[in-house]
């Protein structure tokens, strides 16, 4: 361990190897004969070798450090690379250098150093605009630069920074920090007079820098972001009916500033709105605003355009490539990722929450977010989940799964979590109507409805209706069933507890608790849908109850009485008590019946629901078991498809049933109809897309037989016809093969993957080889 860093697990301090799943921990640096380990506390590069760099940053939470090679596909200095590390290659140097800025001087020139004891010192160190490669945490609105200490192969934020005077300098030939008394300005051009276009004056805090030309002391009490008139030093905060009377004169006094009260202020880009569909655009400068021309563009226009407003029917702002939100006051959206438009006022803006008021459109750098917390926004009908980090000051979409109570923040369209140990707050009714819960699966949330139950010491229990907010509603005590003894004392009541009572298949009420992790099958109730006579799921946690068309088990499922479970969970006591259902990822479910293929076990499930073991014939063919599993001599179990055709329940895939009896499970009904075999089920199944008349060809074991679907009662008719032609595989159906009808689609060699040749004679088909 001697002088080495070290990558340590501070929960058990342990030493992170390369080959562990964990990758991030603390980082210590060893030496010293006996040695001594002390921890790294600042935010930066350590560079053993190439293959050997330990990045570190604050994420909020203290520091986090990861060990990676650098990236061999970085080899020079550009926008892209700015505060990142890269192999210099020139004349075989093989240097690890460090991109300091894209702009460099005002000739634009990309500016990098090499690591070495040679190049030691302080530099500045520009903003990359990418916020997952901003590691030095430059995260203002208006913050362009970072102030970094050089030792050797060690780059660290000179947090600490103070050049004794108001403002920093720097060489922008050099990107050096100029000390008081440094005689090493940038000259002019033949000259040795100091060239003031080439010195930067930055105002820094806590080693994050911003243009001097950015702060202003204004005479105004004015605190928050606000457009502000300057007419010759009289201050005027601008409501949306002063600007809407400002002549182009007043409009060029204007801009957007963010003030604390005492008159000091900080101008921030943005989008001051003058009127609807007029609005002008402020930068950081000391430039006039500008009267924006909105281009007629659509979602799709938004790629690299981010933060440009368009007008797709009606005025939006670009948040991402395909992605807009709507110009309306009290909205807030987070920008993504994709470039910013050079038409934009934004600079840096990439996963920042950009607050839409009546007078202006710009960064929020006052939202009261706390750190690694979650919030939602709603941006049309769609809700969004992001993870706030305060080190960075930005909103990460989080691929968060969890049932979520949150609130909505005033007439805004952001949403907050509720503190269920905290419910005091929440005395009355309306003062619920703001809650909404929230159903997410890896980031993909949609909103649910049902019951909370809370944390406080006094448990209170909630209902978020499907009918809308303005009828959530506190459950008033009274309202508590004490036991689900009938349907006619407790059905469809929350009990103590949490429980919810419930009628099963229209039998005797049984009560559904609140268990992380529980999911349920009930005949709706109001509250979850508005329907009355739909199955529907309903997933548990230990605080909620509810329903929401997002639900990720998609196809079969199996229950055992209302409560689902694995084949593994069946019992001799429950084997009596099972059905299954199909469900779409609304979670409304439809009840079929099959079989369910446990190893040597077999279940049979009727549509009723009824369920019990299911034992195979011992038989040698199919005649009178269509539907049927039958076990053969060789003991394996088939499935019956015809009188003549059979196939073993081993290999997964779909087929078609012949004429089945109504004494079997699928009944005559469901004769002609597609069936699934699956390691746990033999269930009917469909395939999305099917229209009349469309051919198919069906592997059988080795065999491939011909079927036509027909429309009417969704069948599959077995085909005697003789033809050569191309097949193309069916997505999520592995032994399924369909006819094509046309090859005009096909453009490219890549595009004939999945296709395939067969030659059908009366119905049966081989594979074959040949040009089309």
């Amino acid at each position: 361990f001697q002088n080495t860093y070290n990558l340590i697990n501070k929960i058990n301090y342990s030493l992170i190897k390369d080959t562990d799943e964990l990758k991030e921990g603390n980082l210590f640096y060893c030496s010293g004969d006996p040695v001594s380990c002390n921890e790294v506390t600042e935010v930066g590069y350590y560079v053993v070798d190439a293959s050997t760099v330990y990045t570190c940053k604050d994420i909020g939470a203290g520091l986090t450090c990861t060990k990676e090679a650098i990236d061999e596909t970085i080899t020079s200095c550009d926008a892209a690379s700015v505060g990142k590390l890269f192999m210099d290659s020139t004349g075989g140097s093989n240097n690890i250098n460090l991109c300091l800025s894209n702009l460099g001087s005002p000739t634009k020139k990309p500016l990098s150093i090499t690591l070495s004891i040679g190049s030691s010192g302080i530099y500045l160190l520009e903003k990359n605009a990418d916020a997952a490669a901003n590691v030095f945490g430059i995260t203002g609105s208006n913050d362009q630069y970072a102030i970094v200490k050089v030792k050797d192969k060690v780059v660290t934020l000179h947090s600490t920074y103070d050049s004794g005077l108001k403002y920093v300098y720097v060489n922008a030939v050099t990107s050096k920090v100029m000390e008081r008394g440094d005689k090493t300005c940038p000259p002019k051009t033949g000259t040795t007079e100091p060239d003031e276009d080439n010195i930067l004056e930055l105002s820094c805090s806590k080693g994050k820098c911003k243009s001097s030309e950015s702060e202003i002391v204004f005479d105004t009490t004015a605190k928050g972001i606000n457009v502000l008139k300057n007419d010759a030093g009289t201050i005027t905060v601008m409501d949306s009916s002063g600007l809407g009377s400002a002549t182009t004169d007043d409009m060029a006094k204007m801009g957007i500033y963010n003030c604390d009260g005492k008159g000091h202020c900080e101008k921030i880009p943005g989008y001051i709105i003058k009127a609807a569909s007029t609005y002008y655009k402020v930068d950081a400068s000391s430039a006039a605003p500008a009267l924006v021309t909105v281009p007629e563009k659509t979602a799709t226009d938004c790629k690299d355009n981010v933060g440009l407003i368009i007008n797709e029917s009606t005025n939006k702002i670009c948040l991402d490539d395909g992605v807009v939100g709507a110009i309306t006051t009290g909205n807030s959206f987070i920008f993504g990722t994709s470039g910013i438009s050079a038409d934009a006022p934004f600079t840096n803006a990439a996963n920042r929450m950009v607050t839409i008021t009546d007078t202006y459109i710009a960064i929020d750098t006052e939202f009261a977010a706390e750190n690694s917390k979650d919030y939602f926004i709603k941006n049309g009908d769609n809700f969004h989940v992001y993870k706030y980090m305060q080190a960075t000051g930005t909103f990460n979409p989080d691929e968060v799964t969890d049932i979520m109570v949150y609130q909505k923040i005033g007439t805004t369209n952001v949403f907050k979590e509720v503190d269920l140990s905290n419910t005091a707050a929440f005395p009355d009714k309306p003062s619920v109507a703001s809650w909404t819960i929230f159903d997410c699966i890896k980031g993909k949330c949609k909103q649910a409805y049902g019951y909370v139950k809370s944390n406080d010491a006094t448990v209170r229990y909630f209902v978020i209706p499907q009918s809308g907010s303005s009828n959530n509603d506190i459950i008033a005590s009274d309202n508590i069933s004490a036991n689900c003894a009938s349907a006619d004392s407790g059905t469809k009541k929350l009990m103590t507890g949490g429980a919810l009572c419930v009628t099963y298949h229209d039998t005797d009420p049984v009560s559904l608790p609140m268990e992380n992790g529980n999911t349920y099958i009930i005949t709706e109730t109001a509250d979850f849908t508005g329907a009355t006579s739909a199955k529907i799921v309903i997933k548990a946690t230990a605080n909620t109850l509810t329903y929401s068309a997002n639900y990720d088990d998609l196809g079969t499922n199996l229950f055992s009485g209302y409560q689902k479970i694995s084949k593994r969970q069946i019992t001799a006591q429950n084997k009596s008590t099972l059905s299954l259902y199909n469900c779409p990822d609304t979670g409304i479910c439809t009840l079929i019946p099959g079989y369910v293929l446990n190893g040597n076990a077999i279940y049979t499930i009727s549509a009723t629901p009824a369920s019990d073991v299911y034992t195979p014939a011992e038989a040698d063919d199919c005649t009178g078991k269509l539907g049927e599993i039958i076990q053969k001599a060789d003991g394996a179990y088939y499935l019956c498809l015809t009188a003549n055709l059979d196939v073993a329940v081993t290999h997964t895939g779909n087929y078609v049933f012949g004429t089945l009896l109504d004494s079997n499970v699928f009944a005559s009904a469901n004769s002609d109809k597609l069936i699934k075999v699956s390691e746990d089920f033999v269930v009917l199944d469909t395939i999305d897309g099917a229209t009349n008349d469309d051919e198919y060809i069906f592997k059988i074991d080795d065999a491939y037989k011909a079927y036509k679907y027909v429309s009417d009662g969704t069948k599959y008719t077995a085909e005697s016809t003789s033809i050569i032609h191309v097949y193309k595989a069916v997505n999520d159906h592995d032994n399924v093969i369909k006819f094509v009808s046309s090859l005009t689609s096909i453009a490219a060699e890549t595009d004939l993957s999945g296709h395939r040749l067969f030659k059908c004679t009366s119905g049966d088909c081989v594979e074959s080889k040949g040009y089309v």
